[in-house]
Order: C-alpha cells, then structure tokens, then sequence
C-alpha cells in the first residue's frame, strides 16, 4: 500500500531536527579545535586559567553529544533546542567570569567580543524558530551588559579612559549589536521557515498528484508500462501484469527481455523512452490491452509488432 505523503508540519519539524543537528556539530567541532589552545594554556601558559577553561568546554562538548544522541534515537523535543540555545550563548558569559577571576576584570570585558556572543545567536536561525532567535539575542545582550555591571567595581578608575572598549557606552554598544543578531536571526528564521513551507506543501501537492495519477492507472483496463532509456521496467499497472504473467511485486528495474517481453511489443515513443525523453509510458502493442489482445502469443504475452 502506498504511503501517504507527509504533511507539511511534519517536513518543517524535519527540517528544524537537521538544523538542531548542524547547529550540535557545530558547537562540538568548536569544543574540539579548541581543545589543543586549551592545552597550551594548561602546560604552558596559565595552568589554572586553563583548568578553569577546560570546564565549560567539556561540558558544552558533553551535552551537544548528548543533543546529538536525542537527536539520532529520535527523543530530541522542541523545547530541548531552548536549553540548547541557552546553554550556547551562556557559554561566553562563563568564559568571562573565568577571565575575571584568574586573569583580571579589564581582561575579561575585552576578551568576550560581540561575536561570542553573536555567532551562537544567529545560528538559531538554523533551527527555524523565530521566537528563539529573538529570545537568544535578548538574552546574550543582557549577558554581555550583566557581566559588565558586575565586573566594573574592580576596573581602576584611570583604567576605563585608557581603554575606550571598557566604557559604559562601548559595553552598550556591544550588547545592541548582539540583540540586533538576534533580530537578524528572528527575520532570517522567518524567510527560511517560509521556504521551507512553501516547498513542503508543492511536494506535498506533487505527491498527492502521483498518487491520484497511479490509482487511475492501476484501476485501468489497458496495460499501461512505464520503462527508461535502456527499456528496462519501470512501472506496470494490474492489467499489464496480468497480460504479461507478472508478479504483484519485484519486475520493476529489470530490462524488458528478462520479462519474456521483446522491446518491439511497445510502441516506438514508448521503446525510445516516450516523447519527453527516457522514461514514457505507453500501452502495449496491439491497441487496448485486454485478454482478447494476448489471445494466440505464448504465455499470455502479447504480440510484438
């Protein structure tokens, strides 16, 4: 029995679970290249620093492996791609608490740019979710400007107009630049969810539109055939298959003279592949394909011409 074609929702809810899982590989390939400046911060560099930074990277490695698990055994649920999303931009206000503490506040309010924060927001836009994209962007701006109420009682005041990158505005300045991400993601999540819709319901149209087409072919009394370029069976309805002594299922792909059926019995825009090129469908030789139209060919096969 044929399977019905699937609906519209059910195409868009795929194509977010292929976004969540890109958006997954993504975070965890970073988690990974990061691994070795990481190690030379350990070995090298500031081994406390880079202990203290070896955390949130495996914990962000670890749960996008645990996405990805959900994600493959079918478990993975909408409301899992907003902890995600959560835990991803939360990632560079950790970072810069980490910096703080080991290394310094003015280190720390420059060493999270607006692109720690901006990349996982517009990568939102990936999982088709609008309101995600929106929520995300608000939620890294307020990060990034928390982080800087936090951190500024332990900048030293001369420090501030020395470096114009830890003044109020540029912090300001940065977590606009972040919440506009997040609407560039609301609006970038709504074209691509739009197209997404768009093709899901033509494919959905052009299923039903072969479906349509096959129950009027397989319900006809002439034996209709459909073959390719190289004549080999494509499609039979139940009166070929009757005619021609077919089984119910297994003909199709094989080449016509397997089947006992000389390329000469169809018709020659059928044995050329049809006039719109390889693949035609064309009744059997011998005008309407009835029992009376194989009477006298051997084996209930019709006559080739």
């Amino acid at each position: 029995m044929p399977t019905p074609p699937p609906s519209v929702a059910a195409i868009i809810e795929s194509r977010r679970r292929a976004g969540s899982r890109v958006v997954a590989t993504a975070a965890l390939t970073a988690c990974l290249l990061s691994a070795p400046f990481l190690l030379v911060i350990v070995f090298g560099v500031n081994p406390a620093l880079g202990r203290r930074l070896l955390v949130p990277a495996g914990a962000l490695a670890a749960y996008e492996l645990l996405v990805l698990w959900l994600l493959r055994t079918g478990r993975h649920r909408a409301w899992h791609d907003w902890v995600s999303a959560t835990v991803e931009v939360s990632i560079p206000t950790a970072i810069a608490l980490i910096d703080a503490e080991q290394v310094g506040a003015a280190y720390a309010l420059t060493s999270a740019p607006v692109m720690l924060y901006g990349l996982p927001v517009m990568l939102c836009a990936v999982r088709l979710r609008p309101r995600l994209a929106l929520f995300v962007g608000a939620l890294g701006a307020g990060q990034l400007a928390g982080v800087f109420l936090a951190l500024r009682s332990q900048l030293a005041p001369g420090l501030v107009e020395q470096l114009p990158s830890l003044a109020a505005w540029n912090v300001l300045l940065r977590a606009t630049y972040v919440l506009f991400a997040g609407i560039c993601g609301w609006w970038l999540s709504r074209a691509m969810l739009a197209l997404v819709a768009d093709l899901a319901a033509q494919l959905a149209a052009r299923k039903a539109s072969e479906e349509r087409y096959r129950t009027l072919t397989e319900s006809s009394p002439d034996a209709i055939l459909r073959v390719d370029g190289a004549l080999r069976l494509r499609f039979a309805n139940g009166a070929a298959r009757t005619m021609l002594g077919l089984l119910p299922e297994g003909p199709e792909g094989r080449p016509l003279p397997e089947l006992g059926l000389p390329p000469g019995t169809l018709s020659g825009a059928a044995a050329a592949g049809g006039p719109d090129g390889p693949g035609g469908v064309s009744r059997a030789a011998g005008a309407a394909a009835t029992p009376a139209a194989a009477r006298g060919a051997p084996h209930g096969r019709p006559r080739a011409r």
